[in-house]
């Protein structure tokens, strides 16, 4: 009930300066996701739901852009801070985090005396109990899922960047600087300029990214127009609805590392799986192989993990890698080298019989090892416990789908080779 009053004072607050935050249009409301903001009336499709002028908002300069991914195409596969692709994955990306976060402490600081006393009130102040800065994740856990434990440890190496960024000042109240992290992370924004912002009262939206009937389940998209920051309906909203945008086109396993939500029930629409790639399904092959492995970025003392369905896209790392562990000769090696140097024009080319065939065993074994553990974690962990047999869940699912597909191109290619 905190919130809830903190949200209405902050509302409040931002209409004496400029936003456009209807009390006859937005209801603050306490849901199984904590505080959500609803519609009290119905809204159309395309009309402004909320907007707060640029002058309101929390932001630091965004001093870079994410590093471009690496030439080398399995290097982001083969353990390198490759799968995390937030604002964080950058050095010049932490650097304006910390920046934001340090504003954050500095605002709070000022108490009263802060423009911004209202939204700092209104924001959590425990770090959700699932986020990694919170508590750390049993092991036993991210056993089950490659990808899972993949995010989590950059996401940890991110965080200590971030902590080891932060001004002496704030180190001597780590806790209070870890907080401001923490909501620099869940809640930030990009706007032009560039700069990273958080946005009061139009950072209550929460997440949606799973379809209902066959239609979005979410209702707003994220707009700047005329000096202002806005919520705009994507489709007819009904009164009651709450109101939801999507925060990032990422898998469940993102959004549970990044912003401590579990899984959505309807499902989301951006799921994807893990695939490891170990250095035995190479076998006993000859030098040539081994030497455009380790062109690619593979040094072959690591398991490859790449993400699928992205990686069953024409042209992607793991299909052109199994391309190559099937070729017989240099000249078929030869071939799958010039394919991927030439990937950034979309060139359909087709995959041998072998090569599916072992694209399909690959996700057949992820399938297998998509299974919860029978482990023993206590009551402080439950709810992550739920929340990651949710994310494997839903991988489980992704490689069903992918397995069909694969299964059904076999067959074809076997048909095709008997006629």
């Amino acid at each position: 009930m905190r919130r809830l009053a903190a949200a209405e004072t902050l509302r409040r607050h931002l209409q004496r300066h400029g936003a456009d935050l209807e009390e006859a249009t937005l209801g603050p409301c306490e849901g199984p996701k904590g505080l959500g903001i609803y519609a009290r009336r119905a809204i159309a499709k395309g009309e402004v739901v909320a907007s707060v002028p640029r002058g309101l908002v929390l932001e630091a300069p965004l001093l870079g852009t994410a590093a471009p991914p690496s030439d080398t195409l399995l290097a982001a596969a083969a353990g390198g801070h490759g799968q995390w692709y937030d604002v964080l994955g950058s050095g010049s990306g932490r650097r304006s985090a910390v920046k934001l976060a340090q504003r954050l402490v500095e605002e709070e600081k000022k108490g009263q005396k802060s423009p911004w006393a209202s939204y700092l009130h209104a924001l959590p102040q425990p770090i959700p109990a699932l986020h990694p800065l919170a508590n750390a994740w049993p092991m036993e856990l991210l056993r089950c899922s490659p990808f899972l434990a993949r995010l989590y440890e950059e996401a940890e190496h991110c965080h200590a960047q971030c902590l080891s960024l932060a001004p002496e000042s704030d180190k001597s109240d780590e806790q209070r600087f870890r907080r401001a992290l923490s909501a620099v992370i869940t809640r930030n924004f990009a706007l032009q300029g560039p700069a990273l912002a958080l946005l009061p009262f139009l950072d209550f939206f929460n997440h949606r990214s799973a379809m209902r009937r066959g239609s979005i389940d979410w209702t707003c998209s994220f707009h700047e127009r005329h000096g202002s920051v806005a919520m705009v309906a994507d489709r007819f909203i009904a009164a009651g609805e709450e109101l939801s945008f999507v925060y990032v086109s990422a898998p469940d396993a993102v959004l549970l590392v990044q912003y401590a939500m579990a899984p959505e029930v309807l499902g989301n629409l951006h799921n994807m799986a893990g695939v490891q790639v170990f250095p035995d399904d190479v076998g006993a092959v000859w030098e040539e192989k081994w030497r455009v492995l380790k062109q690619w970025g593979w040094n072959g003392h690591a398991p490859l993990l790449f993400t699928v369905p992205d990686a069953l896209f024409p042209g992607a790392a793991l299909r052109r890698l199994a391309e190559l562990l099937a070729a017989e000769d240099c000249e078929a090696i030869a071939g799958v080298c010039a394919a991927a140097q030439s990937r950034g024009r979309r060139r359909r080319h087709s995959s041998s019989a072998a090569a599916v065939r072992l694209l399909l065993s690959w996700l057949q074994r992820a399938r297998r090892r998509l299974a919860m553990p029978d482990v023993s974690i206590d009551s402080t962990h439950q709810e992550l416990r739920r929340a990651v047999a949710a994310v494997v869940e839903g991988e489980a699912r992704v490689l069903e789908v992918c397995l069909e597909q694969l299964e059904t191109e076999a067959l074809l290619a076997e048909l095709k080779a008997v006629a």
